[in-house]
């Protein structure tokens, strides 16, 4: 082979340089939303269920809940909006609640639901508490589609006032 025809041995390395040289590297910045997921599940439902009765229109966590600890008790706080209080159920122990609820939505005879934005719902909820429980004396009560359950502590974890004595 004679030496015109031979190629260096950069040759290939020297084309690869010059080439990356050529083209400055980009970056590209996406921040990131976790709704993006869901909004490509809608349109991959809309496409299938033209109706619009879409997964993703049910209500992640219908009850939004806050356990306070107070000095006597517990207090538990839950949103239930349009709940009435038969298709409620609680649960207790000696260290946890548990709340049951359905919610079913219904059009009135004669009429059609135009738009629906509260979808009806099954919630179970078990929430396990630090201390015991005095499970004889918790009290429910339901107003204006909030949930307000006192949980009295057991005698042996609240705190005693201890008298000292004279000698």
């Amino acid at each position: 082979m004679s030496s015109a025809h031979r190629r260096p041995r950069d040759a290939g390395l020297d084309r690869r340089l010059r080439t990356n040289h050529a083209q400055e590297p980009t970056m590209l910045i996406h921040r990131f939303n976790p709704n993006d997921h869901f909004r490509t599940m809608d349109m991959l439902f809309d496409a299938i269920m033209p109706n619009g009765r879409r997964a993703t229109n049910f209500v992640r966590k219908p009850a939004r809940l806050t356990l306070a600890d107070e000095e006597q008790a517990f207090i538990l706080r839950a949103e239930l909006p349009g709940l009435d209080p038969e298709a409620l159920e609680l649960s207790v122990g000696d260290d946890w609640i548990e709340l049951t609820a359905k919610r079913e939505t219904a059009v009135p005879e004669g009429y059609t639901a135009l738009r629906r934005e509260r979808g009806a719902y099954e919630l179970q909820r078990r929430i396990n508490l630090p201390k015991r429980i005095d499970q004889g004396a918790v009290e429910a009560q339901l107003r204006d589609g909030v949930l307000r359950v006192s949980l009295p502590k057991h005698a042996s974890v609240q705190p005693r006032q201890i008298t000292i004595k004279a000698a």
